[in-house]
């Protein structure tokens, strides 16, 4: 006789069996890697006039997520690369292209769905990807999310390098005009036309560390196939913002979807907030079809009474409140839910006229804050060691202990891992997110600037939930080299840089960001005089005038 309770078991596996939920087959582990080994010669302004090709290596053991220079490493192929001349010791590995390959087999219930994506999380820079031999894409941005349509069996991944063809690159436009720097400071033995290519600028040299462009021919973050019908959620942000009419928080859930084949996505979203006397639930019927931006997105809305939760605060100024919000989607062929953590809190950047210049300061909540913190470069010159969590939560740790409360994510650098802005959510770190252009002017073509556009939309659509982020700056510097001419631009070029800068920060970055983040604080630069520099058409005589500004 069948109890209750096997009866029960039954019907949990039968559910199981029949669920339509979105398959995920994790593709990391052990790939082979090829590449040529070679030497090169290097003169002393940066410029490779030669490589000798010696022998093909073969890695059958390389990691990823990873990076090839740590696979190298780590099976004895080069040295230490932090040890003496490393860096230019090993500046052939930067010169060759690299192929990353795996074999495997796909798991059968993925094979039942309509849609089967490759997704890359954090794949970099140019690389060619193909399935069972036939191309399927290629990738330009390292700060861009890939997914290709796909189905079954072998994955060959082919990196180009970097150092090439940023390169190759500036010599199209030779003829044109130059878009300086053209190489780094002669004293930091760095590699040329970094601002051509859409990749960690330091990774070329910079004056606090070494040259290893070619660290960014990796696998960054996880690379996986997932499986659906209709429909998958790509992205969700929860933004809270106070209703001055009424005593509750305004909570609004934009949920992104990948729609697979299909330009429409329908269903109900459930979502449900735990406060601190209970949980908020909210049902959302909808059916939208692909919006001007290409995006199949649902917004679902909550009123929260504003007794039922506690404001988030930076370190220093109060406690760091979160709370738990799941979203479940489902329609009739696909389920897909979301865990994430909101913090209520309300963020101004305060630029009052004064008698001399203006104030800038932030508000939080309504109450001034006194900034303190410092600049995040990169956690580690090699990015996949930069994921290290121990490490992240130690770098964290560190500055909520020294009493900081606020850092800024360089725009040299990278834009930084989830746990990061996770743990800055927790420790009541302010970011300051700077976009990742520094100390250069930067071309203002179509596909560059597509290309930057869709890096924005990632970005922000990945970072925009958290409380932590107070402000969005377009660039590091940028603003002060054209306007004090590090470049010793000719006045009769001024206007073309002029005019390619605002192409880029003004009229690409940031009605993207306010579009996908209407309460938004932007600024065009760092530093920058705010409001007195727009007034001065986006470039201040003086954009570090202590009068205006950061």
């Amino acid at each position: 006789m069948k109890t209750i309770r096997d009866i029960t078991i039954l019907l949990l596996i039968l559910s199981a069996t029949l669920c339509n939920c979105l398959m995920k087959q994790n593709l990391g582990g052990q790939w082979k890697v090829t590449g040529a080994d070679g030497d090169m010669s290097y003169f002393e302004t940066g410029a490779f006039t030669s490589t000798v090709i010696l022998t093909e290596i073969t890695i059958d053991n390389a990691t990823v997520p990873g990076g090839i220079f740590s696979d190298l490493m780590n099976n004895g192929k080069i040295g230490d690369i932090f040890y003496g001349t490393g860096d230019t010791d090993y500046r052939w590995v930067g010169l060759s292209d690299w192929t990353y390959s795996t074999t495997f087999t796909v798991e059968p219930v993925l094979l039942s769905y309509l849609s089967v994506n490759l997704v890359f999380e954090g794949l970099d820079t140019f690389a060619t990807v193909s399935i069972n031999g036939q191309e399927v894409g290629q990738s330009k941005n390292m700060f861009v999310r890939y997914v290709f349509n796909v189905g079954t069996n072998e994955i060959v991944v082919q990196f180009s390098s970097p150092v090439n063809v940023a390169a190759a690159l500036a010599n199209q436009t030779v003829n044109e005009y130059v878009i300086p720097p053209e190489c780094p400071h002669k004293e930091y033995n760095g590699i040329c036309h970094a601002n051509r290519i859409r990749k960690m600028q330091s990774s070329f040299a910079w004056d606090w560390g070494p040259a290893f462009a070619s660290k960014r021919q990796l696998f960054r973050k996880d690379v996986y196939l997932e499986a659906f019908d209709t429909a998958v959620i790509d992205y969700v942000i929860a933004t809270a913002s106070r209703n001055p009419d009424r005593d509750i928080w305004d909570l609004e859930i934009a949920t992104y979807f990948n729609g697979g084949i299909l330009d429409q996505v329908w269903g109900t979203i459930n979502a449900t907030l735990e406060t601190e006397i209970g949980t908020i639930r909210v049902s959302h019927d909808f059916f939208q079809y692909i919006n001007m931006h290409l995006e199949l997105l649902a917004v679902t809305k909550m009123e929260v009474p504003i007794d039922v939760v506690k404001s988030w605060w930076p370190n220093g100024y109060g406690s760091q409140n979160l709370y738990n919000l799941k979203l479940t989607f489902a329609n009739e062929d696909d389920t897909d839910e979301r865990a994430l953590r909101v913090g209520f809190r309300t963020v101004e950047l305060v630029q009052e006229e004064l008698e001399q210049g203006r104030s800038f300061y932030f508000k939080v909540n309504g109450h001034p804050i006194f900034a303190k913190g410092a600049n995040e470069i990169p956690i580690n010159v090699l990015p996949e060691r930069g994921q290290d969590r121990e490490v992240v939560r130690k770098v964290l740790q560190s500055a909520k202990d020294v009493h900081m409360n606020m850092l800024r994510v360089w725009g040299g650098g990278v834009y930084e891992s989830d746990y990061f802005y996770d743990l800055a959510d927790e420790f009541g770190i302010l970011i300051w997110q700077d976009f990742m252009f520094a100390c250069a002017m930067y071309p203002a073509d179509s596909d560059y600037l597509s290309n930057v556009v869709d890096e924005v939309r990632h970005q922000v659509k990945r970072l925009g939930g958290h409380p932590s982020i107070a402000i969005w700056s377009a660039n590091n510097e940028n603003e002060a080299a054209l306007s004090q001419n590090w470049y010793n631009i000719t006045d009769n070029n001024f206007t073309l840089y002029k005019n390619d800068y605002i192409k880029l920060y003004v009229n690409t970055i940031q009605p993207e960001v306010l579009r996908i983040l209407p309460g938004a604080i932007y600024i065009t630069s760092s530093p920058t005089n705010g409001l007195e520099s727009d007034q001065e058409d986006h470039i201040a005589k003086n954009p570090a005038d202590p009068l205006y500004g950061d």
